[in-house]
């Protein structure tokens, strides 16, 4: 979630969809089905920029807010195609991004420490942001 903050802040998370991420220590990443192009500028750039964003949204120790939304309101509130979700979603808002999930999290961005992002590939449609926790 951290990491889509850091994205929107920068301004191209309106050109990504994040589809999965593996958040274990032996090799971290979060994956995106590209909605939009990304330049090769862009990609060259992103690993330094993700990275100043992610220490700046740490710096912040913005808070981890969880709420309980009804289907209705959560496709207005996060536009999104809830029609495959529960009555009840549980939308969790980290450095101020809401997205629906079911996941354990921090209590506030300050408790993630230091992380860089090590690497940005593109493959086949999905960009992998692979980052390490120091």
């Amino acid at each position: 979630h951290a990491i889509d903050a850091c994205l929107g802040r920068i301004g191209i998370l309106d050109r990504l969809q994040a589809e999965k991420g593996y958040h274990f220590i032996d090799s971290p990443y979060v994956e995106y089905g590209a909605i939009g192009e990304l330049s090769p500028e862009e990609m060259k750039m992103l690993p330094s920029q993700i990275t100043e964003e992610m220490n700046k949204v740490i710096e912040e120790g913005i808070v981890t807010n969880i709420v309980h939304m009804s289907k209705e309101e959560a496709a207005f509130k996060l536009g999104l195609d809830v029609s495959n979700y529960p009555e009840l979603i549980r939308v969790v808002y980290v450095a101020d991004l809401p997205c629906p999930c079911g996941g354990t999290h921090v209590k506030s961005t300050s408790d993630l420490g230091k992380v860089t992002i090590t690497k940005v590939n593109k493959k086949k449609g999905k960009i992998r942001i692979s980052y390490s926790l120091d």
